[in-house]
């Protein structure tokens, strides 16, 4: 049986004892065989929660360690590039042609370098868009403060120890 049956089933047994004023010893057996389910299944999923968390945990190490070696290989890849442009400029080279590839240094477009912020007009400064600061919404929602457009809603949430 699956835990959202056995959920079910339990939910409905603890109904019928609640609402039937003879408790049966069968219902009661019925219900201790149903919570004694649940929680094997409970203790199952809680186990596998636990594994999946490990792999996660894992696979976070990995991400980490091949982003320091894309990060590796792109200094790399930059220095390589920076080195055969600068040796091409040494040459008076622009345009070099071989079987597999066409190099060629060109100018670029150009980029902004800033040398005094302080001199630089307002219309090119961008403001960030302002932001809710929702903790501060909280605190003040606990305490009783009212805010228009806003509720605390209080959930629930699972807790394997």
């Amino acid at each position: 049986m699956r835990l959202y049956d056995l959920a079910g089933a339990y939910a409905e047994v603890a109904q019928i004892i609640m609402d039937d004023e003879t408790k049966t010893e069968a219902l009661g057996d019925t219900l201790q065989s149903l919570e004694d389910a649940i929680e094997n299944k409970a203790d199952n999923i809680a186990k596998m929660v636990r594994n999946i968390a490990a792999e996660v945990d894992m696979i976070k190490l990995e991400e980490t360690r091949l982003a320091e070696r894309r990060r590796r290989l792109e200094k790399k890849q930059e220095g390589l590039k920076l080195y055969l442009k600068e040796q091409l400029e040494v040459a008076g080279l622009q345009k070099v042609k071989t079987p597999i590839f066409t190099i060629s240094v060109r100018k670029n477009t150009g980029s902004v370098q800033v040398v005094n912020e302080i001199e630089i007009p307002q219309m090119f400064w961008v403001t960030p868009p302002p932001i809710l600061d929702k903790k501060s919404m909280s605190e003040r929602l606990k305490s009783g403060e009212e805010i228009p457009g806003v509720t605390l809603v209080k959930g629930t949430s699972l807790q394997i120890k």
